[in-house]
């Protein structure tokens, strides 16, 4: 008799878990989606890190992690058309850097450099010596300029990213040709550089970190509130204040100046920021923060 009570009572707990497991499995999954790293596509979309993590209800808990994914997305500047390139084994990403043609990706995650292609095939991974933190490719894609907390300047070859050359002075910078860099010297001045010769040439202009090239092949610049135009051979400037209100400049990450000089794309802090986490666009010439995702 207490041999049948027994199998029957496994029996009512099987069924318990079995009705468990059916009922969790009728709940929806949930999915959040975080952005990190953003920068510019060649042809002015937004590139970022996305962190994606699924959660499900169950009997048991309010929110269980069934499943997710960290990758490489691109995106119109309004965050609508989000498209996944990629999957990434990590998160962490710090750096996103598209090639001119949109071939290759460049990506910094702590002190790794990867290269993936387009279809996220991954090219060459390393931990560069000393470790870079500002990457750009030269407008043939033959070289991945690299620097070091405006330090130092590496130049790799594409796609094995053997180390080519190594300069001790060196700076955030922007290639000018396929053999110079225009960057922002240690003595916080616009230097340009020359791979094949590795002279030096300083230019008499004050500058702030980020160095890009507009379209019309003026060198401009930002940083803390204010973005400067320069002409090469000029010392006159162009200096155009600018507010990130309601928020600080210290409540953003990765800040990336549009082509033209319009818009910055940047990510907010996730500790000690005023602002939640996700992109972020910045309207120097009309003024105005537009959240994004």
């Amino acid at each position: 008799m207490s041999k049948n009570i027994y199998c029957r009572f496994l029996v009512l707990i099987g069924l318990c878990f079995t009705l468990l497991g059916l009922v969790s499995c009728g709940w929806p999954v949930t999915e959040t989606k975080t952005y990190h790293a953003p920068n510019w596509t060649p042809d002015g979309r937004i590139v970022a890190e996305v962190q994606v993590v699924k959660l499900q209800r169950t009997l048991i808990s309010n929110s269980e992690y069934v499943g997710g994914y960290t990758g490489i997305v691109i995106m119109d500047k309004d965050g609508s058309n989000e498209e996944l390139l990629f999957e990434t084994p990590t998160g962490g990403v710090s750096r996103i850097e598209m090639s001119p043609s949109g071939n290759y990706v460049g990506v910094i995650s702590g002190w790794v450099l990867d290269l993936y292609s387009s279809s996220g095939q991954l090219l060459q991974s390393i931990v560069p010596d000393p470790i870079v933190d500002h990457i750009k490719f030269s407008p043939d894609e033959s070289k991945l300029y690299g620097s070091e907390f405006s330090v130092s300047m590496s130049f790799f070859d594409v796609p094995s990213l053997d180390l080519l050359l190594h300069n001790e002075l060196g700076g955030s910078g922007i290639w000018h040709s396929n053999n110079t860099i225009l960057y922002r010297d240690r003595d916080i001045v616009l230097a340009l550089f020359n791979f094949s010769t590795s002279e030096r040439f300083l230019y008499d202009l004050n500058m702030v970190p980020e160095i890009y090239l507009s379209s019309s092949g003026k060198v401009l610049s930002f940083g803390a509130g204010e973005r400067y135009e320069y002409t090469l051979g000029e010392s006159e400037e162009t200096n155009t204040p600018f507010s990130y209100s309601p928020y600080n400049y210290q409540d953003f990450t990765n800040q990336q100046l549009s082509p033209d000089g319009k818009e910055i794309v940047m990510g907010a802090k996730s500790i000690f920021s005023n602002a939640g986490a996700g992109i972020y666009i910045l309207d120097i010439e009309n003024g105005g923060i537009t959240f994004i995702k």
